[in-house]
Parts: C-alpha cells; sequence; structure tokens
C-alpha cells in the first residue's frame, strides 16, 4: 500500500524511526552477547580473521549485486502498476549473474586469498555469503519502501538471535587454542552460511511470488542497471571506508591489531544502529515529502534529527568503557581509546545523507559515486601511508575525515551544482562540533578524575540526565511540529501495490 499523504509527517518519521531503532536495540543486544561470546571464544587472531572476513563480505555483497537493491527501493516509491514485472526482470538478472560470480570466485580463490590475508576457502566463502544475502537485501529495501518498519525489524532480530546460537554452538564443536589462529572462527563463517542461507531462501519465495503476475521486461531491466550499476562506486566505496581499514590493517599490522580495532568499532556499533535505524525511517519520507515540495518540513526534521544523534552519541561516549570491558574485558582494553572517534564519526555519516539524499532523488547516482569515490580513495591512501607510522588506531581519525570530506562534498553538489533547496549546513555542523567538543571533555574529565566510581557519579550520572532531557524535548518538538503541520492529501488516493 503506498502512503497516503497523512502519513509522512515527521510525527510518522520519529513513529517508523522508532520502530527501525527498537528493532535495532533489540539486534544490538543479540550482537552485543555475540561479540562477549566471541571474544571470549575466539582469540585476538582469530576475532581479527573473522571481522576481516566479515568486512569483505559487505564489499562483495555490492559487486555481486550490482546495488539492484537501491533500484527496486526507488522503483517502488515512484508508485507504478508494473512493479512485479520490474522485480521479476531483476530476480532473473541476478540469477544469471550469480553463476557468473560463483565460478571466478571459485577459479581465483587463491589469489583472493593472498591478498586479502585470507585462507583460500575463507576468500571463497566471502563470495558465496554475500551471494546469499542478495534476497536479504532486496527484501529489505522493499520493506523501507513499504514503511514496513516493525515487520522488518522483527525478522532481522529474528535472524541474528538464531545466528548467535547456531554460530556459538559450532565454535564450541571446534578445538580450541590460546592464542594465535586455530581454525575456530570458522564455526561462525558457516553457520553465518547455514543461518542466512535458511532465511534468505523463505524471502526469495516471498520476493518471486510478488514478482511472479508480471512478465520479465528489458526496458525495466535497463532502468535497474542504469540506476544501480552508476551506484556501486558509491556503495563500494561507502564499504570500503566502513570496513577494508579492517583488511588493511590486517595487512601492514596483522590479525592481533585487526582484533582490536574492529572490537573498537563493534563498540561503537551502538552509534551505527541509530543512524541506520533514521536513514531507513528518512529516505522514503524525504522522497515523498520532496515530491510535495515540503522543504521546510525536511529542513526541520533534518536540524532535530541532528541534535537527537548528537545526545545519542555523547551517552554511548559516556559509557564507553563499561561498555568495552562489559564485552571484551581486559584483552581488548588497548582499544579503548578510539571509541569516541569511532562514535563521531557515525555522526558525520548521517550528515552526509542528509544531503546525498538529493542526488538521488533526482537520480543523479553518478554524481552520488563520485563524492565517495573521492573520500574512499583518500581514506585508503591515508591508511596505507599513516598506519605504518601511527600504528591502527589512526585508522579511525582517517575514518572521521573521510566522512567530513564526502559530506562537504555532497552538500556543495546538492547546493551548487543541482542547485537544490538544501538543508541550512550551519545548524548541522554546529550541533556536530559541539557534539565532538563535549566528547573531548567527557574523555578529558575521566582521565583527569582518574577514579572509576567518583567519575561515574560526578560527570556520567549528571550528564546523562541533562542529554536525555535534551533529546527527550527534541523529540517531542518533532512530534508538535508533524501535528502542526500534517500536509494536505494528495488529489488522487494512494493505490495499492502488488503484495
Amino acid at each position: 500500500m503506498a502512503s497516503s499523504a497523512t502519513d509522512i509527517a515527521p510525527a510518522s518519521f520519529f513513529r517508523h524511526a522508532r520502530n527501525y531503532l527498537l528493532g535495532s536495540v533489540a539486534a544490538g543486544v543479540v550482537g552485543f552477547l555475540t561479540v562477549s561470546v566471541l571474544t571470549r571464544l575466539l582469540t585476538k587472531e582469530e576475532y581479527g580473521v573473522l571481522k576481516v572476513w566479515m568486512s569483505v563480505v559487505t564489499i562483495f555483497g555490492v559487486i555481486v549485486e550490482l546495488n539492484l537493491r537501491g533500484a527496486v527501493n526507488r522503483y517502488y516509491l515512484e508508485e507504478t502498476d508494473d512493479f512485479p514485472s520490474f522485480l521479476k526482470s531483476v530476480l532473473l538478472f541476478l540469477a544469471a549473474f550469480t553463476l557468473f560470480n560463483l565460478t571466478w570466485a571459485w577459479f581465483l580463490r587463491g589469489p583472493l586469498g593472498d591478498f586479502l590475508e585470507l585462507d583460500p576457502l575463507l576468500a571463497f566463502l566471502t563470495v558465496v555469503v554475500a551471494i546469499v544475502l542478495v534476497p536479504w537485501n532486496l527484501n529489505w529495501k522493499l520493506m523501507g519502501a513499504r514503511l514496513e518498519s516493525a515487520q522488518y525489524s522483527a525478522l532481522r532480530v529474528l535472524r541474528d538471535a538464531v545466528l548467535l546460537g547456531v554460530g556459538a554452538a559450532w565454535i564450541l564443536s571446534l578445538p580450541a587454542v590460546d592464542e594465535g589462529v586455530g581454525g575456530r572462527e570458522y564455526g561462525m563463517v558457516w553457520g553465518t552460511l547455514a543461518v542466512n542461507g535458511a532465511f534468505s531462501a523463505y524471502l526469495l519465495v516471498k520476493l518471486w511470488r510478488t514478482a511472479r503476475p508480471g512478465p520479465f521486461s528489458r526496458s525495466h531491466l535497463r532502468y535497474a542497471l542504469a540506476f544501480g550499476v552508476p551506484l556501486v562506486p558509491h556503495a563500494l566505496s561507502g564499504f570500503i571506508l566502513q570496513t577494508f581499514d579492517r583488511v588493511i590493517i590486517q595487512q601492514l599490522e596483522g590479525e592481533g591489531a585487526a582484533g582490536l580495532y574492529s572490537f573498537a568499532y563493534d563498540v561503537g556499533a551502538v552509534m551505527s544502529m541509530v543512524v541506520i535505524a533514521m536513514n531507513q525511517a528518512w529516505l522514503p519520507i524525504f522522497t515523498l515529502l520532496r515530491n510535495r515540495e515540503q522543504h521546510e518540513r525536511i529542513h526541520r526534521t533534518a536540524t532535530t534529527y541532528s541534535q537527537v544523534l548528537v545526545a545519542v552519541a555523547l551517552v554511548i561516549v559516556l559509557f564507553a568503557h563499561e561498555l568495552a570491558y562489559l564485552l571484551g574485558g581486559e584483552r581488548f582494553s588497548e582499544a579503548l581509546p578510539i571509541i569516541p572517534i569511532v562514535v563521531m564519526s557515525y555522526v558525520a555519516l548521517f550528515m552526509y545523507n542528509v544531503y546525498s539524499n538529493h542526488s538521488f532523488y533526482l537520480r543523479r547516482s553518478s554524481l552520488i559515486s563520485l563524492a565517495t569515490l573521492i573520500a574512499g580513495v583518500v581514506n585508503v591512501v591515508l591508511n596505507y601511508a599513516l598506519i605504518p607510522h601511527y600504528g591502527y588506531a589512526v585508522a579511525a581519525w582517517t575514518t572521521l575525515g573521510s566522512y567530513l570530506l564526502m559530506f562537504a562534498l555532497h552538500y556543495a553538489l546538492a547546493r551548487w551544482l543541482l542547485r537544490e533547496p538544501v538543508t541550512p549546513v550551519l545548524p548541522i555542523l554546529g550541533w556536530f562540533a559541539l557534539g565532538c567538543a563535549a566528547s573531548a571533555g567527557i574523555v578529558f574529565a575521566e582521565d583527569a578524575i582518574g577514579d572509576l566510581w567518583l567519575t561515574f557519579f560526578a560527570v556520567k550520572l549528571p550528564a546523562l540526565g541533562l542529554l536525555g532531557a535534551w533529546a527527550v524535548r527534541a523529540y517531542r518538538l518533532a512530534r508538535a511540529r508533524g501535528r502542526a503541520a500534517v500536509p494536505e492529501a494528495d488529489p488522487t488516493p494512494a493505490t495499492e501495490q502488488a503484495p
């Protein structure tokens, strides 16, 4: 069912964001349990190998799918009657493309493993798991376009919980070592393949039922490829920004350093959950508001959104030490100093999405790819240049800098090249600067006081109260604005979409 006009108020945005966020929190609890289990069942080196493998899976996920998930999302939002035909054309193409990807991955598994510092079988399995995840990713984007936030969140939590149980059991069935790489990481690899294979098979059946009534259409396939393929450099560069630094660290510093760095990002993943939840809720609503030229409402909601994100980021920074010790214990304490940098990097990630959505709306996918590719190349070059001199921790700073570069590029493209009515940049930058300054103040106060309990009662609890009140006020303000300015309904009634 296409969304009605009354479904796209800022209050509706926060409702769907809340659904995604609650699902992300539940999945995050499972994720934290997973990290806690893995850091106790695996050595630092095995944990590093596993996290590098998972990072490469996300990168290959873009290659084996050609970013057609974005085309599915976009075409559904156009509210046409031939979506089943479009989806069938995409699915049949991806079936043929899968055979090609499995073939080259098998024959090139040796060189691929040498480059990634992975076993050849493990390198091949990165491509296999990426292929298995294609139906999941298509369904994720389709549910996002349909505003099925609650259903997607429940499905995600169920999958992650099953994966934790299966992966942990598989690891325990393998012999353990005290240090180094003993092969236990394969337990989680095989568990990931089995669980995602089962869920994706179920979702593929659902997708095919939606697509079955429609005929294959070359014009639809051309549309999908024209939209998705130019975005491959963008998606690939985005994943490189988020994950390829772990591969570089493993190449230059070894599995142990990759494990420590990955652990810091796993702790900072709390912020990632919030950003992803907000973006999943925001994109379809931004598109509908932009269709109706509700520019002021876009600006107000985006600015309020930035305030909420900064407040959440500061809460995470406040309790980063506690989270880290809970999840990894003393073995991973070396990674603590870079967690605040990771958290603020995710805030910068939100900032660039505020402006890249304009290019997405206008189908200027080549511009999105150009900006992200530039930032990705800068990130890789800086990592190879700086990590040998300053260690793995500098990768967190290069990632933050690259996200800020991407933000600046997308803002410039949207405002001056596309001449879009963009959200004013100074309030967004102001909240980000405030968040960075407050994060630095929190770290300084913790170091200056030293005593853990004194810091907790003198700094963390009062700051938590202030941040909570601030976030609640921003949320209520957004809801009040939404109720006061519900847009008029379209003269054309909403139409039923394919199930």
